[in-house]
């Protein structure tokens, strides 16, 4: 019933706009002035956080990078196209810092080490992702464009600059030390040097003070700025970091302060602020390392705010209008786009065969240096206020950024999955998680978990029986429930010579709740029942064990259980493909023997050829046998076909971004749902392990003093 009336709704309103488009011709000429766009600070807010909420969910949902919603909505609302929003004083501001932040997250995630390692490979890998787009650039800019040639060397420059866009798609797949990633964040900084060098001198030459005195003052300009980046400020930064509590806000805003001070320096200086950003991630990259307080409130300012801000405000620049008033806007486009893409193409390509890199690796360095957005929005814009370009320029750079930042995302994510499955790595030891946190809501289910719970466990952990109360009106009521059950659920436990720790807590989320609840408590394992129905809520947020699994790197075991384990005859176990390159392959296997140990059963494991020869060489119980097949679907299928009330099935899950996820895996928990929901199952999702320098994502530090 509720769809019924949200595609009502819908349809009135496209209704209304069709209407709107036969009185005036252009939908976008609709006359909305006496409400729109708005102009209270309160209600502007509140349509960015709008946007920010739902865009990347509902682009997420048709595949598309959630970056590119950002801008498609800045499009959409913005004075050129709905013209609900105004890009206003704010908006720029916040933009702004989104566009420093961009350029400081480069330079934070940069290894300094690795940086003076493969500094020759760097310099040509910069010089040449500079010298080919300026050299092309320029000769199509003005030969198929029609532009001047200071015009087109200024044009050519914007395709020479890029932003590491895709960069925390590496950090998820831990291939941020591999060499091609480290030369691409290196010449990063030389080819955005040379690029707002070229900017700079071209908006001399265009003033008319290109002269002796104009490169003597950039010559002092950039050594001075130099110095005091490289031997003052990190001085300043260590002294305060040792002397003040990471605990308070105070160093998140020192932080920002670093930030926007060396960009200040930068632009006093007469050098872009964005290399200052840069630079200023640099010198914070030492003082910062893996999980602390101080990179959670980096992360979430910045990526939470902060880029989306910058995003929309891009977005807000397209003039749609001028792409339907002839070819001539769409033809500059187009060049402009296919000219970016191939000679960011050309260099990585060279690069590769230069330096003996593998075809994934050269696909990286390329999917990494062909996003736009920083430098190349910064060169545009003051170029166009200069009247170096004019406005199909302008729109032909808002959807070369839109264009290349979607290449981007995609080629760095399809080659860095295959990179980090090249890149095996062996798990690091247990790290103590034994212990195993259990969600419990009525009698019947806790005990059937609290058996899975035992079953999977080494015996040298502790077990926690955790029950989150919902925040409403009925807290006493689920209050003494509650009680009942963790009473029930010691006596059973006793009954097994086992011990329980009981845990009671209100939270207004419950998955939240039970994520923090685990962090509290150390527990590396979290136990929730399998729930079949799904509610309308469900499909856009997800569901409780999927909430708990986009926010907690812990293994996570959603358990169907229809009936007491020691009538289980056979237990069958599904491996996804390139399981065994996952750090996690060793610790997940030790626990699945681990179960055929205390079962003596048979134990069929339906896996890969290669995940077959590894479990063939370790030892294992002889009630163990390894079945290989191809792919998912074919191990699937051979699990159902053997599968009754005596079998129990534990299928291996990958999360999204991890090496061994494919499109296959989202299919496995609906087949759950619709073939095995009668029967005994458990869904494993294994835990996220960190590299071995402990870094998972972008952020996640703590101060080095």
């Amino acid at each position: 019933m509720n769809y019924c009336l949200v595609f009502i709704n819908i349809f009135e309103f496209i209704c209304v706009l069709i209407d709107a488009g036969k009185s005036k011709d252009y939908i976008l000429h609709m006359d909305f002035s006496h409400i729109f766009p708005a102009k209270d600070p309160v209600i502007v807010f509140s349509i960015i956080c709008l946007i920010i909420l739902f865009v990347p969910i509902l682009f997420e949902r048709i595949r598309l990078p959630g970056l590119v919603g950002f801008i498609v909505a800045g499009a959409l609302l913005g004075e050129y196209g709905f013209d609900i929003l105004q890009r206003d004083s704010a908006i720029t501001l916040f933009g702004t810092v989104g566009l420093l932040y961009i350029m400081f997250a480069s330079g934070l995630e940069t290894d300094i080490d690795d940086f003076k390692k493969n500094a020759r490979r760097s310099m040509v890998f910069g010089l040449l992702t500079f010298i080919i787009p300026e050299g092309f650039g320029t000769l199509i800019s003005h030969y198929i464009l029609r532009f001047p040639w200071d015009s087109s060397i200024l044009l050519a420059s914007m395709f020479a600059s890029h932003t590491l866009i895709a960069y925390p798609l590496v950090s998820k797949f831990n291939i941020s030390k591999n060499e091609a990633v480290t030369i691409t964040v290196g010449g990063t900084i030389i080819v955005n040097f040379f690029a707002l060098l070229v900017l700079s001198v071209i908006v001399g030459s265009h003033g008319g003070e290109l002269n002796a005195k104009f490169w003597v003052k950039l010559t002092i300009n950039i050594i001075a700025f130099l110095l005091i980046v490289l031997f003052v400020i990190p001085k300043c930064c260590r002294w305060f970091f040792k002397r003040l509590n990471s605990e308070d806000g105070s160093q998140f805003v020192f932080v920002l302060f670093v930030i926007f001070g060396v960009s200040l320096l930068a632009q006093i200086l007469g050098i872009e602020p964005i290399i200052g950003a840069f630079f200023a991630g640099l010198i914070l990259s030492n003082l910062i390392s893996p999980t602390s307080k101080l990179a959670d409130r980096l992360s979430f300012t910045g990526n939470s705010i902060f880029i989306p801000f910058f995003l929309i405000s891009v977005g807000m620049l397209i003039n749609v209008r001028t792409f339907g008033g002839g070819f001539d806007p769409w033809f500059v486009a187009i060049v402009m786009i296919v000219t970016a893409t191939l000679c960011k193409f050309l260099p990585a390509i060279i690069v590769r065969y230069v330096f003996h890199y593998t075809k994934d690796e050269g696909w990286l360095i390329f999917g990494l240096s062909n996003a736009q957005a920083a430098a190349t929005l910064a060169a545009v814009m003051v170029g166009h206020d200069k009247g170096l370009l004019n406005d199909n320029v302008l729109n032909g750079t808002i959807l070369m950024i839109v264009a290349t930042i979607f290449i981007s995302t995609y080629v760095t994510d399809r080659v860095g999955r295959r990179i980090a499955v090249a890149m095996k790595e062996n798990a690091p030891s247990d790290n103590g998680q034994n212990n195993y946190l259990i969600n419990v809501f009525n009698p019947k289910t806790a005990e059937y978990l609290i058996d899975l719970a035992l079953l999977f466990s080494n015996d040298k952990g502790n077990m926690y029986a955790l029950s989150i109360i919902n925040d409403d009106k009925n807290i006493d009521t689920q209050k003494k429930n509650i009680i009942d059950i963790h009473e029930h659920v010691k006596k059973y436990v006793k009954q097994l010579n086992k011990t329980v720790e009981t845990s009671m807590r209100v939270d207004i989320n419950i998955p939240g709740g039970i994520v923090r609840a685990s962090k509290e408590l150390n527990a590396g394992n979290m136990l929730v029942g399998w729930n079949s129905k799904t509610r309308a809520t469900d499909k856009l947020f997800g569901t409780l064990p999927m909430q708990i699994l986009q926010n907690s790197d812990s293994q996570l075991m959603i358990c169907n259980v229809q009936s007491k384990l020691e009538k289980i005859r056979q237990i069958s176990v599904f491996l996804p493909n390139n399981i065994e390159k996952e750090m996690c392959f060793g610790e997940l296997l030790r626990t699945i023997l681990n179960i055929a140990n205390k079962r003596k059963i048979p134990m069929p494991i339906h896996c890969t050829e290669s995940a077959c020869q590894l479990i063939s060489n370790m030892d294992h119980p002889d009630n163990v046998s390894i079945i290989a097949s191809k792919t998912n679907m074919e191990r699937m299928k051979l699990i159902m076909e053997n599968l009754n009330e005596d079998n129990f099935a534990i299928v291996v899950g990958a999360r999204k971004n991890s090496i061994s996820w494919s499109k296959e895996n989202d299919k496995i928990p609906k087949m759950l749902n619709t073939y095995f929901s009668k029967h005994n199952f458990v869904l494993v999702y294994p835990r996220i392990i960190p590299d071995n320098n402990g870094s998972v994502n972008l952020f996640g530090s703590e101060v080095v003093t």
